[in-house]
Formats: C-alpha cells, sequence, structure tokens
C-alpha cells in the first residue's frame, strides 16, 4: 500500500502527552483515545444495567465504600473485622 504521509510528518517526535501516557505494550489504557477492541457482551450488559438503575455519577475520590470493604477483608486474615 502507497504511504501518503510526507516524510516531513513521519518523523515528527512524539508529543509531549504521548510519553508521558506511555505504557508497556501488554496495558490497556484509557487514559487517551479508544481501546482498539469491543467490550465485552458481559461489560455491556453491566453498563446498561448500571444506567438503568441510575449509577450515572462518578464515584468519591476514595471509590465506592463496598468494593474497598471487599479489598480491605481479602488482606486481612480472618477474625480481624470483616464478615
Amino acid at each position: 500500500m502507497w504511504d501518503k504521509t510526507s516524510v516531513r510528518v513521519q518523523n515528527l517526535k512524539p508529543s509531549a502527552i504521548r510519553k508521558y501516557f506511555a505504557v508497556p505494550d501488554d496495558v490497556v489504557t484509557l487514559g487517551i483515545g479508544e481501546p482498539d477492541f469491543t467490550s465485552p457482551a458481559k461489560i455491556i450488559a453491566a453498563a446498561h444495567k448500571a444506567l438503568d438503575e441510575g449509577d450515572t455519577h462518578y464515584t468519591a475520590n476514595a471509590g465506592i465504600f463496598e468494593l474497598r470493604q471487599v479489598r480491605r477483608c481479602k488482606r486481612l486474615s480472618p477474625g480481624e473485622g470483616c464478615r
């Protein structure tokens, strides 16, 4: 295929923002742009469910309390205050 991009454009260095968001190839970043794959059906269904239930706002900076509790309890030994 013929490359229509000029040599001048081909030789441009990546912008500072691209360098700032550079990640390893095995990491999916959603910082800029869009992913290059379709979301799995269960993720799409969960998004629809959340929208239907009115869960459309940003979380608190600390995150969702229930998820923090689950994470905390997974790190603790049995009997340290988790059910």
